[in-house]
């Protein structure tokens, strides 16, 4: 992990590349990844994208026996590279935006979504959320795993690291999140070695799933996919990744 490709990370920032040591022979697929640490940034070394979602997508299509031609975009462009098919597939939570414009392959995993305080404020169950002010990310649904508690207030921002500095500076009360997400975004926090994910209320799960376009869709691209992540799964890949940004 490189904590320095972070400073490079913008809300228009879109960088795509073809890895190095891909096979000329294969054909290139087409691929995007959200722009928000860990998921998707860029390295600042190399300039290529990386990241948990970019690692595991790039792994994956190889995997299927195609070349991957990564994009690094900001999350609702992802959303619209799928809908005009400029992108074939993509790796993302479940959603209203993916849905309309992709069809599902399989899903990768379950994620732990976490409530998480300042130093001394955890929580230990949801009925003591009443009322208070949780900072949630832009687009996703994790806030719905909180329907039933009454008199929250929600304030939606692009990335975990503006979720945490909302925290700390005392504009919200906790944060919301994926467990990976938020240890790797408190390394480089005003929380650094004070708060854990581990820390956080864990409230519920959500899934991260394997997508494709609409537009196109390839019935026998799907399967490919889908057995390629068999296969990781099976071997283990899928979990070391995931490992590598877990608190």
């Amino acid at each position: 992990m490189r904590r320095a490709a972070l400073f490079l990370f913008t809300a228009a920032l879109s960088i795509s590349a073809v890895p190095l040591g891909a096979a000329g022979g294969e054909e290139t697929l087409a691929a995007s990844v959200m722009a928000i640490p860990p998921w998707g940034y860029v390295d600042a070394a190399t300039g290529l994208p990386t990241g948990l979602y970019s690692d595991l997508l790039g792994r994956l299509i190889r995997e299927a026996g195609y070349r991957p031609k990564l994009a690094i975009r900001p999350y609702i462009r992802v959303a619209r590279d799928m809908k005009t098919g400029e992108s074939r597939v993509t790796l993302m939570s479940d959603n209203a935006m993916i849905r309309d414009n992709a069809v599902e392959i399989a899903v990768l995993r379950s994620l732990d979504i976490l409530v998480l305080g300042r130093p001394g404020g955890a929580v230990s169950n949801m009925a003591q959320l009443q009322g208070k002010r949780i900072a949630a990310l832009s687009g996703v649904e994790h806030h719905l795993l909180l329907n039933n508690v009454p008199g929250i207030r929600y304030e939606f921002v692009p990335t975990t690291g503006e979720q945490l500095k909302m925290l700390a500076a005392g504009r919200v009360d906790y944060v919301l999140g994926v467990r990976e997400a938020l240890a790797f975004a408190l390394r480089d926090s005003p929380f650094a070695g004070r708060v854990r994910a581990t820390d956080g209320l864990l409230i519920g799960h959500w899934t991260a799933r394997l997508w494709q376009s609409k537009v196109g869709y390839d019935d026998a691209l799907s399967k490919r996919l889908a057995a390629a992540l068999k296969a990781l799964s099976g071997n283990g890949e899928i979990d070391a990744i995931f490992r590598q940004y877990e608190n």
